[in-house]
């Protein structure tokens, strides 16, 4: 048995058992023999067998952030490895771990890229392309390969690794919210003066959505926007806020254009916005598919907004139910 499998729990939310989750534990299985593996399901909807070191626990219908928390308090080793089930290895991603957490003084999670992997389907390449652009993800150097080792200000949870004293210190990641969990859990390390690294070893892929459901993430990203800088104000959930802005300024846009004293000026801002919708879909365009980048772009840009509008009026279960992918 590897040494590290002995020191790591990797922890994997999910909704059910799918072939996304299955396929995701086979990958790991492929690397990672005896590794401990907590499943934290919505519920159990069919007997599967997996192994001996997998453990499957039920929790209904929690929040992710919920579900990693009680992943957390059910482990019993060093560290702690978050990944999503639609996300995989693609190598031995665990052996660096602690030449990672030794690289630095006070290194508080690890973790690097999660890369789109290759597709036939024409909408996840598209989203795979759109997700590379600073402003349509949090942290875009994460979607690249990398060979250099380097400090961050945030990590996704669907590659993310930490010591479970810190995890515990911190009371791990907020559960009041159906996405953006994360956030919570970042802003706590920076703000306690840890700090995020990440590694070029530490990679994974992560499967990208098709429109419908890209379209729901997004709308969910602008919903919590503005309930996560208020309670954790930094640069990334001012982005996800910052994401609502073109949707408020369309809304708007009728009230500012027919006062004269800022016409001229609003005419210009939406101008701009004509333009980075156009240079936007040049940007991921693949031959003959002009118009679905197009709609994609539009789909990219309006969804936060249209999420943030509506958070006011929807309730919590109506958000689990759109972000929940069939």
């Amino acid at each position: 048995m590897k040494l590290i499998e002995k020191k790591i729990t990797i922890i994997i939310p999910s909704r059910k058992i799918d072939k996304n989750l299955k396929f995701c534990v086979k990958k790991i299985r492929k690397f990672y023999n005896k590794i401990k593996i907590i499943l934290i399901l919505d519920y159990i909807n069919k007997s599967f067998f997996f192994d001996k070191n997998i453990q499957i626990i039920k929790s209904s219908k929690k929040t992710i952030g919920a579900k990693r928390n009680l992943g957390v308090r059910k482990s019993k080793t060093k560290y702690i490895c978050f990944i999503d089930s639609d996300a995989y290895p693609i190598s031995p991603w665990l052996k660096n771990t602690e030449k990672a957490f030794n690289y630095a003084d006070n290194i508080g999670a690890v973790g690097g890229p999660n890369l789109s992997p290759s597709s036939k389907n024409l909408e996840e390449r598209l989203v795979a392309s759109i997700k590379k652009n600073g402003l349509f993800t949090i942290n875009k150097a994460l979607k690249i390969k990398s060979q250099s080792i380097e400090f961050v200000n945030f990590l996704h949870s669907c590659n993310f690794i930490i010591k479970k004293t810190t995890y515990n210190r911190l009371n791990g990641m907020f559960e009041n919210i159906y996405s953006g969990e994360e956030v919570s859990l970042n802003y706590k390390l920076l703000k306690s003066g840890y700090k995020l690294l990440s590694y070029p070893t530490i990679i994974v892929n992560h499967k990208d959505r098709n429109f419908k459901n890209f379209m729901k993430q997004r709308f969910i990203y602008g919903s919590t926007g503005l309930k996560l800088f208020i309670k954790y104000p930094c640069i990334t959930s001012l982005k996800l806020l910052l994401s609502s802005v073109p949707v408020l300024f369309l809304f708007l846009f009728p009230i500012f254009f027919f006062c004269q004293q800022i016409k001229n000026i609003t005419l210009f801002f939406f101008i701009i916005f004509i333009f980075a919708i156009i240079a936007n879909t040049i940007k991921i365009y693949e031959k003959g598919s002009f118009f679905k980048s197009l709609k994609l772009v539009i789909i990219s840009i309006i969804s936060p907004g249209i999420g943030l509008l509506l958070s006011f009026f929807l309730s919590n279960n109506k958000f689990q139910k759109l972000y929940t992918q069939n």
